[in-house]
Formats: C-alpha cells, structure tokens, sequence
C-alpha cells in the first residue's frame, strides 16, 4: 500500500513539473493560444491574451470566442472552424479580433482538433496587414492627391465602376493655369491645389488623375 501511495506521489511529482515546463514554454510565445469547444466556449488561455488584447484568462475562460470576433468575419470564421472539425486541422486562416479597449487586430491562426476540443494558436499580423493595405493603396492610387492613377484605371476600370449604379456620368476636367502658380508660388502651393481638387471633391465618386502633365480628372459618379 505505501509502495503504491509513493508510486502515485511520484506520477504527481512529474505531472506537476511537466506543466510548470509548459507553463513557462507557453509564458515565452507572444503567440496566442487557446482551446475551446466546438459552440465556442473558451477552456484554456495562455498569457499572450493580456500582453496582446487586454484579456486576462479570467476575463476569457467560459466566454464564448465568437464573441470578440470582429462582426464582419464572423460568417467566415464560424465556416472555418465547421470545416476544420470534418478535416481535423485548418492553416493560414486569417480573422481580427477586438481587443478589450476595442481595436480591431488581426490574426492568422493555425487549428488542430482533439476529440471534442480545437486546439487553436495565433500570431499578430497586425502591421504586416496595414503595410499591405498601403501597399495596395499606392498602386493604385496617386501618392500626391490619393486620387486613382491612370494605370489604374486603364487596367482595371471595372474596379472603379462596379461601386456605382447605373446611369453613370462620367466628367474630364482639364486643370488650367497650374505651371504659373507652380512658377509663381512654388511647386509647394501647386501640389496643395491638386490636393485641394480631390479633397473638395465628392470623394465618394471615381477621381482619377489621367495626366499629370496638363492635369486631365476623370470624375466618375451615379446620375
């Protein structure tokens, strides 16, 4: 009997030293992990949650995650994660999350499932996502007036058309007198007029700047 009671002491011993290990394994990644069921229910949180979204595990454990899904990729997500529990795992899936003061981070996550469990860990790609959205603004926009580039427009004019009803108008504007005050004020004052054009414009119609040279606009709005 006390062979026994030492045997499972022991078994404790080394339970109790494994998870110290994982603890501190888990303490070191500003990776997120979690585990939840499969309606949502939060079970486990490591200490990234705090560092990264302001969530201790106490705050987290027995809420539902659905609920700090940002509403907008909520459908997505939920169709994921339906998928991954018929294949057992997801990769590379990318959703944001709203932090507890209420910013909207994003995550790209990596998902296994184990029993009635998904083991879910994801890593911040929050500036990696607003430099691609730079990226993508300035290839298609002007980087002096943000207004669409030429290229753009000669490439992909659907992307410019389709936010619109039909009928559409359609307006060239040809820019007069810009080399004088370029000549006369500076190029400094120029460029603050062309910006001037796009902000007093209806920024919600299709600006497009089609020549710099003779400073041709394109105005594209519904009727």
């Amino acid at each position: 009997m006390q062979v026994n009671l030492q045997n499972d002491q022991m078994c404790i011993d080394i339970l109790k030293k494994e998870n110290t290990e994982l603890q501190r394994f888990l303490s070191v990644t500003r990776d997120l992990f979690c585990v939840f069921t499969y309606s949502g229910q939060i079970v486990a949180v490591n200490a990234s949650w705090k560092e990264s979204l302001g969530y201790s595990d106490s705050r987290l454990v027995g809420r539902n995650i659905f609920e700090i899904i940002a509403k907008e990729d909520l459908y997505a997500t939920k169709f994921a994660i339906s998928e991954s529990v018929k294949v057992g795992e997801m990769e590379k899936f990318i959703n944001r999350l709203i932090s507890s003061d209420g910013e909207a981070r994003y995550f790209e996550w990596r998902v296994k499932i184990f029993g009635n469990r998904i083991y879910a860990a994801g890593r911040d790609i929050s500036d990696l996502m607003k430099t691609q959205e730079k990226l993508e603004f300035y290839h298609t926009r002007d980087s002096l007036t943000g207004m669409y580039q030429r290229s753009f427009l000669v490439t992909s004019p659907e992307a410019i058309l389709l936010p619109y009803k039909l009928p559409l108008s359609a307006i060239f504007v040809d820019l007069n007198g810009l080399k004088l005050i370029n000549d006369s004020y500076g190029h400094d004052q120029g460029d603050e007029l062309l910006r001037g054009i796009y902000l007093s414009s209806n920024q919600s119609s299709g600006l497009a700047r089609i020549s710099s040279l003779d400073e041709n606009y394109l105005a594209i709005s519904t009727i």
